[in-house]
């Protein structure tokens, strides 16, 4: 797990005490459809409900539970109750659905930021020739292009492809604008000064954990979100989830909008999530991937 994603959640674990329940939690359906089993059953992902009232945190986590399947255990309430603080999570198993109990959930919960069970990986072998790596540099004056998978030749080591995964919000999210996040993107120009303590958002980056499977598959998980999905190296997945709240978006595409935005030296958090709003929305309903960025880079005044 990356340092600086651990830290949040130690600091996190600090301050709230997690209250359990599996039962409370009614379990997301197997979205997958059944097209005969290979090494793993044919489940490819699910979406967790996902508390709208607060902003993105370390809410999800996925470790090993025997040989061939995963726990995955997600955030489900956020409170204070008597003046103190509490987390609330649900779990369940990978592959074979099943919900963890509390005891599970207990044990699992104490382990959630150590490396022991940690199924966490930060690359993926295609093939002898090429490999999907993480890259976690984040560019907070670029908000949907800082999280990238990243595929390349081995030798020599050459970029072949990069990709950003986002999730894409059915509804408006209500989130809080830190403007001392953005001070230097503001400082050195280009971005709007954003006077609003909040604005709606639709899009956001999404920090990919990765899991390999034995396969050739693996799973994707949102480790600040609420969903997991299970795809396959060509980054092709059954899940319908896939293309309408989770994609992976060529980033040359999400560049273009954010290149056109920082040229028009006029926008803000706002303007940001619209624009790429467009290019999903319009992806989502089929349309194809150039005409959807015509649309995106055209909306942009």
């Amino acid at each position: 797990m990356p340092a600086f994603v651990k830290s949040i959640w130690l600091g996190l674990s600090l301050l709230l005490t997690a209250a359990v329940s599996s039962s409370a939690v009614a379990l997301p359906p197997n979205d997958g459809p059944k097209v005969g089993d290979t090494i793993y059953p044919s489940v490819w992902g699910y979406e967790f409900p996902w508390m709208k009232e607060h902003e993105r945190g370390l809410q999800l986590d996925v470790q090993r539970a025997g040989a061939n399947d995963f726990s995955v255990t997600y955030l489900t309430s956020l409170g204070v109750n008597n003046g103190q603080p509490y987390a609330s999570f649900g779990g369940l198993q990978f592959f074979s659905r099943k919900p963890l109990s509390e005891k599970d959930l207990k044990v699992l919960l104490g382990k959630r930021g150590s490396s022991e069970n940690d199924a966490l990986s930060h690359k993926l072998d295609i093939d002898l020739d090429s490999v999907w790596e993480r890259n976690l540099t984040p560019d907070s004056c670029r908000p949907f292009s800082k999280f990238r998978m990243s595929r390349y030749h081995l030798i020599p080591r050459k970029l072949i492809e990069e990709r950003s995964v986002l999730y894409f919000s059915e509804q408006p999210v209500h989130i809080y604008y830190d403007r001392r996040a953005y001070s230097q993107c503001i400082a050195t120009g280009g971005w709007r000064d954003f006077p609003a303590q909040f604005y709606d958002a639709r899009v956001f980056a999404v920090l990919p954990g990765l899991v390999p499977l034995q396969d050739n598959t693996f799973l994707l998980y949102d480790q600040l979100g609420n969903f997991i999905v299970r795809f396959d190296h060509q980054l092709n997945s059954q899940s319908p989830l896939v293309n309408r709240t989770v994609f992976v978006a060529p980033t040359e595409d999400i560049l273009a909008i954010e290149n056109k935005l920082i040229g028009s030296k006029s926008f803000d958090l706002q303007t940001y999530d619209t624009a790429v709003a467009i290019y999903l929305e319009h992806r989502k309903n089929g349309v194809p991937r150039e005409a959807a960025l015509k649309e995106a880079i055209t909306s942009i005044r």
